[in-house]
């Protein structure tokens, strides 16, 4: 199987998700290759890892659909608990100087694309706009 096709099976979708609740955490030896990941740069979105109950559970508190993290160039605001903190990928530096720069920032909104953790997830919807 091929890793774009192992990616694409994990995929969930993408939302704005505010600074605090992300967090860095890769074990990865592979540099971090993210160049730019805030919400005005929408070519380079921050991956970030969520299980799928969770993810449910988020969408449903925020009243988002499913299919809404699937329209492009649509992102929605999802609205986490503050004590939430979802592991990206990539995005280190930037994620740590923008912490530093404004650390009660509750205001800053990033694209993420959203991945199943590993844990086993739904067929979901892939829509076309």
């Amino acid at each position: 199987m091929s890793i774009q096709l192992e990616i694409s099976r994990h995929y969930l979708g993408t939302a704005q998700v505010r600074l605090p609740n992300l967090r860095y955490s890769s074990s990865s030896t592979e540099p971090d290759d993210c160049v730019g990941c805030c919400l005005s740069d929408l070519e380079h979105n921050l991956p970030a890892l969520v299980s799928y109950a969770e993810y449910m559970t988020y969408l449903s508190n925020a009243g988002i659909s499913l299919n809404a993290l699937f329209a492009v160039g649509r992102a929605p605001r999802l609205a986490l608990p503050s004590d939430v903190q979802l592991p990206c990928l990539h995005g280190h530096f930037r994620l740590e100087i923008a912490k530093r720069d404004e650390p009660q920032s509750e205001d800053e909104w990033w694209l993420v694309d959203l991945y199943s953790s590993g844990k086993k997830t739904a067929r979901l919807p892939i829509v076309s706009c």
